[in-house]
């Protein structure tokens, strides 16, 4: 292998993917100029998600297929392939998103340029029905095809904890960062800024070159109110994180708080959507419980002079 081609190892948690799998590591698969390794992490799927990567990518040499002991979450996932990559950069791909054909090589020649430990890029983002780009993200910090250096207060305040960062593995090895196994959302927010805070240096390239499913729309307002609340506690998080590693930067602490507070009000939001949808059944409830209560107002009893009830004339229960 020439010294010019970088090696680059793709990793893929995969929990329940086997309608969206396939493309992902064929994404990943077609990349140019690159010498490519792809970890998977089956994060004990339920469904035919192994079976369909063996069945089709068996003969690859370049293709690992790892599996946690049990569903452990992206962070553990992650965590596992990052510690059997091989590369000597790691990039992060999700099971139901791809790859543009040049993605990759692009980013890895922008690093080299600005001297980043690790880069991304704009997005596109799908629909979940389909693979037409409806929007895309974060392309108003630069002009098109440019990139733009982010501080660690820049990258907070934006809300870019959705980018899929192509990430220097010797950064990695240098400080023993790695996500946090417990987290299972906002565990990439958390993560890029714990290496941010280390002083790694990150670039946003202004051209979208990653494909993004948008699941967020088909969460249900439940699910909604779990994850905006799971989000609110690593921002809170994070503030302890800086704080603890000495790094009481003023506008890093301040993006934070800015950031939990709009998650907050966007909580608050989603639980009285929740409130407003369940109003028939909290009214029915009331009603029912006021006519327990003041049922003998409503319906008095009268009592013969034998001491049995009589219901009065207006009906009775």
């Amino acid at each position: 292998m020439s010294e010019s081609i970088p090696k680059i190892t793709v990793i893929i948690p995969a929990y329940n993917a086997e309608k969206t799998i396939c493309r992902s590591i064929d994404s990943a698969l077609l990349q140019n100029d690159i010498d490519i390794e792809i970890i998977i992490i089956n994060d004990c799927s339920s469904d035919s998600t192994e079976s369909v990567i063996r069945n089709r990518y068996s003969a690859y040499k370049n293709i690992k297929l790892l599996k946690t002991r049990r569903n452990s979450g992206p962070s553990v996932a992650r965590n596992m392939g990052i510690e059997n990559a091989t590369g000597n950069w790691i990039a992060l791909l999700d099971a139901d998103d791809w790859f543009a054909k040049n993605r990759l090589s692009i980013l890895y020649k922008n690093a080299l340029e600005y001297d980043l430990d690790f880069i991304a890029d704009s997005y596109h983002l799908c629909s979940s029905e389909n693979t037409t780009p409806h929007s895309v993200c974060f392309t108003i910090f630069s002009k098109p095809d440019s990139l733009k250096v982010i501080s660690s207060s820049q990258f907070v305040s934006k809300g870019l904890g959705s980018v899929k960062p192509v990430i220097k593995k010797e950064f990695l090895d240098n400080t023993g960062i790695r996500f946090n196994p417990l987290v299972w959302r906002g565990e990439d927010m958390m993560f890029f800024v714990t290496l941010l805070i280390n002083n790694a240096h990150f670039g946003l390239l202004n051209t979208p070159l990653y494909y993004r499913q948008d699941t967020l729309g088909s969460l249900t307002k439940s699910d909604k109110v779990i994850l905006l609340t799971e989000m609110h506690e690593v921002f809170v998080e994070l503030q302890e994180i800086v704080i603890a590693a000495g790094k009481e930067d003023d506008e890093v602490i301040s993006a934070l708080q800015y950031r939990a507070h709009v998650v907050q009000d966007t909580l608050a939001a989603a639980k009285w959507e929740i409130w407003i949808k369940d109003m028939p059944k909290v009214t029915s409830l009331l009603n029912a419980v006021r006519h327990v209560l003041f049922k003998r107002k409503r319906y008095p009893v009268n009592k013969a002079r034998n001491g049995t009830q009589l219901t009065s004339a207006t009906g009775g229960m």
